[in-house]
Order: C-alpha cells, then structure tokens, then sequence
C-alpha cells in the first residue's frame, strides 16, 4: 500500500512539473530594441500573460497589463509563479529555440 501511494505521488508531481498548457503563443520583436529581444505573449490556464523575453541570456520580465514585474531567469519566474513548471522556460523555446 505505501508504495501505491507513493507511485500516485509521483505521477500527481510529473503532472504539475511537466506544463505543456501553454497556447496562443506569439512573439514578434520590436523594432527599437536590441537583437534578440521579443515580446512573447500566451495563455496558460485560463490567463493571459506577456513578457519580454532577451533571449542571449534567457531573462524574463512579465509586462501583462502594462505593469513591469521583476528582470528574471526564466527557470527562476517559473519557480516563484508557476511552482517550478516549465511555463515561461515552453515560451523562451518556443521564441529563441530550444
């Protein structure tokens, strides 16, 4: 029985650690900035974001809104909003390549 319950632990934490929620993904770069700066746009779940994605060094910045969140590594916005979720790490690849 113990090992049941683990082997159903396990399977619940792939689950969540493995995101491939994310859809309408869009990404274009914007004339006055850098080379290899994009915004990314996408939902995940029922949410909308946007980020600036640079994409040299893989660092993040929400701008959903219009309000600038913290400059971040992408594993690390992923770790503080999504519970360590590859979420903003499907759309870095998804706009600068895996």
């Amino acid at each position: 029985m113990k090992f049941f319950k683990m082997f159903i632990l396990t399977l619940g934490l792939s689950a969540v650690l493995s995101a491939g929620n994310i859809y309408n993904v869009n990404h274009y770069h914007p004339r006055s900035e850098p080379n290899g700066l994009y915004i990314v746009s996408f939902n995940y779940g029922n949410y909308f974001y946007e980020y600036r994605v640079y994409c040299p060094s893989a660092t993040v910045r929400e701008i959903t809104s219009g309000t600038w969140g913290k400059s971040r590594k992408a594993y690390q916005e992923d770790r503080v909003r999504f519970r360590n979720a590859r979420v903003v790490r499907e759309a870095v690849d998804y706009a600068c390549g895996p």
